[in-house]
């Protein structure tokens, strides 16, 4: 419907949560209705106006869907346009501030899934009326609908040993980001899963952590930058780093523990207890609850 009544429509929301995939689901809606072709830009600060002159047509209606539109430097070269702009929350004042230059645009907040939701898409779709296993599923999920689903799939299949120990479900839904890290990278990556969010300062745990293990400050904060650009971990003003995606934070503590064991759990327990007790019993209450 904002696509219909305005030009310019910001979908903004945490990381992970599924604002391109609704994106680009209603860009192909809005190109069906108004027989328009759809094209998709993400940029990361490179020029794109011999890419525009080269692509759109002056007799042609188009729909533009900007991906992390907070990231494209010549954003202004597209406001004459029906666009459909996607940006993370802690991104999106600055946005904002330079789309209202030319026009306002319709604001639309993207939230996760209530438990209330997972439970109709576990019901309703599925089948599943077993209330402890629906609520372990909630539990996995986090308002992911498509974990929901491949973790009630897996119940439908006899493999709840899969649903107690989620492991396999992660694996299977986040094993590319994992494939994608190198060893230090991901290790800076499940510290900041571990800890959810600090600040880029030599005192902090987390960097001594990843010094006591060979990476160096430089190497550290060089890492947590790709993070963020690979869209794991969010960087806040260059100072600070913050882990959005619940569910891929929940797997990276498992993965960091168990499966690549880069720290032991009684390590982190005897460091980061005094001062940073609510993430630590975060941590190990997922631990419990999802990895048995």
């Amino acid at each position: 419907q904002y696509l219909e009544q305005t030009q310019i429509v910001l979908v903004f929301g945490a990381s992970g949560i599924g604002k391109t995939r609704l994106a680009i689901e209603a860009a192909r809606q809005y190109s069906q209705r108004n027989d328009a072709i759809i094209k998709v830009i993400k940029s990361n600060n490179e020029s794109i106006y011999e890419d525009l002159k080269a692509t759109f047509g002056e007799e042609n209606e188009y729909i533009v869907i900007v991906d992390d539109a907070n990231q494209l430097a010549q954003l202004d070269l597209l406001l004459s346009m029906k666009l459909l702009l996607t940006v993370r929350d802690y991104a999106k004042e600055k946005l904002l501030h330079k789309v209202r230059e030319v026009c306002l645009p319709v604001e639309y907040q993207l939230s996760k899934l209530s438990d209330e939701s997972i439970e109709r898409i576990l019901s309703e779709n599925l089948g599943i009326t077993n209330q402890t296993l629906r609520k372990q599923i909630q539990i996995i999920a986090k308002g992911n609908a498509r974990l929901a689903v491949m973790a009630g799939v897996c119940a439908l299949q006899g493999n709840l040993i899969q649903v107690h120990n989620a492991f396999d479900i992660f694996n299977d839904y986040y094993s590319a980001i994992i494939e994608g890290m190198e060893h230090k990278e991901l290790f800076v990556a499940s510290l900041v899963a571990l800890f959810e969010s600090f600040t880029l300062e030599q005192s902090e745990l987390p960097l001594q952590l990843a010094i006591e293990h060979g990476i160096s400050e430089g190497e550290f904060i060089e890492h947590c930058y790709s993070l963020h650009k690979k869209e794991v971990i969010s960087l806040y003003e260059k100072r600070a780093v913050r882990f959005e995606n619940q569910n891929l934070r929940d797997y990276l503590i498992y993965y960091m523990f168990f499966r690549a064991k880069m720290l032991a759990p009684s390590d982190v327990i005897i460091s980061a207890f005094p001062c940073y007790r609510s993430q630590v019993v975060f941590a190990f209450n997922t631990l419990i609850q999802l990895f048995n």
